[in-house]
């Protein structure tokens, strides 16, 4: 069985399609019948994000930190919330350096999303930028290029507004694996907030001992996660997992984690539900997210 997210053009005038093999295992039975179900209501529509990066210079990281700034100023002026003046980002500092600002202006944007829902207004449409620069600012700036894709089959139920999240059982957890860097379909982690895996890639120590404020993934729906970082050499190994896994629970251990990180749910990394099926080069998917910035379906298909 496959994956096909199909793609459309800026002018609506042209599509395209992306295919992913799906692994044959329970957790991708479930998504499945999860996203057959959402297909059928004729309320159901697609939702879906396109983060195109480039290789990001030194320079380009004191632009978004400038940029971060102005932001934290319109949201102060709106009046609902204020933002500290420590959580302002130095600008003689690179940007990846001040975790503890980053960290906190994500803190942040989970809190009012938690508290007031997300894109309902003016204010939250800042913080989500402050969320999508805190993200982009957080590493070192590399030579890497990248795309994210995450894509969603929307569906309420009509008299509840409520969505169709289903819970995920122990055996859905231990199928987690490291962060996909190519090529890999994952089920997105659709949680506001930073589970301890996050805690652990950021070395937020102080959110990682704070254990009611940690969002890991209880839930999940049709919703799917693709990232092509670099190019089709730096898919993961079986070795290159297991590596990240040991120095995840070395993390743990050396920062006095006080629960049990060992359980199924913390486990690091996605649940990965399938592989693309053709070879691409990162340019060539670069190139298809720019004619193709919008995605109009998701569907599942018999390859046979």
């Amino acid at each position: 069985m496959i994956l096909r997210l199909t793609f459309q053009s800026e002018t609506g005038l042209d599509t395209n399609h992306i295919d992913f093999n799906l692994y044959d295992t329970p957790i991708v039975q479930k998504v499945i019948e999860l996203l057959n179900i959402a297909k059928q209501d004729i309320h159901s529509s697609v939702d879906f994000r396109i983060d195109t990066k480039f290789s990001q210079s030194e320079q380009t990281s004191l632009e978004l930190a400038m940029e971060m700034n102005r932001v934290i100023d319109k949201v102060n002026g709106l009046g609902c919330i204020t933002i500290p003046n420590s959580c302002y980002l130095e600008t003689s500092i690179e940007p990846h350096l001040q975790t503890d600002k980053l960290n906190h202006l994500h803190l942040i944007f989970q809190e009012y999303s938690e508290e007031h829902g997300v894109g309902y207004d003016e204010t939250q449409e800042l913080l989500e930028r402050v969320n999508i620069l805190v993200h982009m600012l957080e590493s070192a700036p590399v030579e890497m290029d990248q795309v994210f894709i995450v894509a969603k089959q929307e569906y309420y139920r009509p008299q509840t507004l409520e969505g169709i999240d289903v819970n995920l059982t122990d055996d859905d957890h231990n199928t987690r694996l490291p962060w996909g860097m190519w090529g890999f379909l994952e089920l997105d982690y659709n949680t506001v907030g930073k589970d301890l895996g996050a805690c652990f890639g950021t070395n937020d120590k102080v959110l990682a001992n704070k254990p009611d404020e940690i969002r890991q993934q209880e839930t999940y729906a049709p919703v799917f996660a693709i990232n092509f970082a670099e190019g089709p050499h730096n898919i993961n190994t079986k070795e290159s997992d297991n590596i990240k896994t040991k120095e995840y629970y070395t993390w743990c251990a050396e920062n006095n984690v006080p629960f049990n990180y060992f359980e199924p749910k913390y486990k690091l990394g996605r649940i990965r539900l399938g592989q693309i099926a053709n070879e691409w080069t990162m340019q060539g998917i670069q190139e298809f997210v720019t004619r193709y910035p919008n995605i109009i379906e998701i569907v599942a298909l018999n390859d046979k």
